[in-house]
């Protein structure tokens, strides 16, 4: 909407707009004062005092004004100023709806902002029943060094990791459930339970058998009676025998890369995830790693791999990763961890993190 007066507050031109706004013609408006046309007895305000000051006053100014026209109430917002020859210079906006509603508006935010403020409250209680989950880190103090790098997309995580140890065998396995957050927080409570029962309960520690016994009592646990879910997970399984010393991994979509003083090698899981594909014939199977002194090995999800940064914002990529690897491997485990976390953290820039992050390091 558009007005322009004369420095005595006499309208020179109007908009179309505003003339339906105000129920006016043409011939009604142009030429009278502004004050006298807006002024009435049902809303008297001085607003043609309010817009003639503006001949003193330099710059933009910007008020809200009620008019009383056909039985209602109208709120305008004017922006004004004036132009070189003096003329004073309306355009305005019809906030009638936004003032009319303001007050349920603000009680709707304020009903929201306490809505947020108790999930957030909650979220946080469940990441500390998560992390009880978790295991204690001290079970990898067998190896000559090791980190976790676990950083959650959300408050809770998809992303977990699950260690045990049972006569001088350390089973350490990377788990990525479906989604993040809630739902795949959800699932990680399920997965930590069958693993308990598959591994501490049956002593199962044959990886490839530890996936069967996964995937079956997955699906048995994620069917009802009038619903199956399509959740699964992508995990990567290996059991050190401090004893033999060697290593047994089975993978599924996930993968265990191993960074010897000769080669960085990345041995491939099963192309297979857990839990999904139900009527497919899955073959799992256990790789077999004569392990030298100095050997570090990895387990990872995919958030690192997949997070999106750099200049042409891309994904970092298995390739830049092994690369990493490669380029840090006679560093300790404490310092491979640092330059990770960097590494990540300045690739991703202002880039928002698009999943769940994990990687597990041990060194024989």
């Amino acid at each position: 909407m558009y007005i322009r007066l004369t420095s005595e507050g006499v309208v020179k031109e109007v908009s179309s707009n505003l003339l339906e706004v105000l129920r006016k013609t043409q011939l009604q408006v142009i030429g009278r004062s502004f004050v006298i046309l807006f002024k009435n007895k049902r809303d008297i305000l001085p607003l043609g005092a309010r817009f003639l000051k503006i001949n003193t006053v330099q710059g933009d100014s910007e008020k809200v004004h009620k008019y009383f026209i056909g039985g209602s109430y109208v709120w305008i917002k004017w922006n004004f100023t004036v132009s070189d020859n003096q003329d004073i210079i309306l355009i305005g906006k019809d906030v009638s709806c936004k003032l009319k509603f303001k007050p349920i508006i603000e009680r709707q935010n304020k009903i929201l902002r306490q809505q947020n403020k108790n999930m957030i409250a909650s979220l946080s209680y469940a990441k500390y029943i998560q992390n009880a989950l978790l295991p204690s880190p001290q079970i990898l103090n067998s190896f000559r060094g090791s980190f976790i790098i676990y950083h959650p997309k959300d408050i809770v995580s998809g992303d977990f990791y699950w260690f045990y140890e049972s006569n001088n065998v350390i089973v350490v396995i990377s788990i990525d459930c479906t989604g993040h957050g809630v739902p795949g927080a959800l699932m990680t409570v399920l997965v930590n339970s069958l693993l308990n029962e598959i591994i501490k309960i049956k002593q199962i520690q044959y990886p490839h058998e530890i996936l069967e016994l996964l995937d079956k009592n997955l699906q048995q646990s994620l069917h009802t009676s009038t619903h199956k879910l399509n959740d699964g997970l992508d995990t990567s399984i290996c059991a050190i025998d401090l004893k033999t010393g060697t290593l047994k991994f089975s993978g599924a979509q996930q993968n265990l890369i191993v960074v010897s003083k000769e080669e960085v090698r990345k041995i491939k899981g099963g192309k297979f995830p857990i839990g999904y594909f139900p009527h497919k014939q899955k073959l799992m199977e256990t790789l077999e790693i004569k392990l030298e002194e100095g050997d570090k090995f990895y387990l990872h999800s995919d958030g690192f791999i997949d997070q999106f940064g750099g200049e042409k914002s891309k994904k970092f990529g298995t390739k830049k990763f092994l690369s990493v690897l490669a380029s840090i491997r006679n560093m300790n485990m404490d310092e491979q961890k640092q330059v990770l976390e960097d590494t990540i953290k300045t690739w991703r820039g202002q880039e928002e993190q698009i999943d769940d992050i994990l990687i597990l390091g041990f060194e024989y």
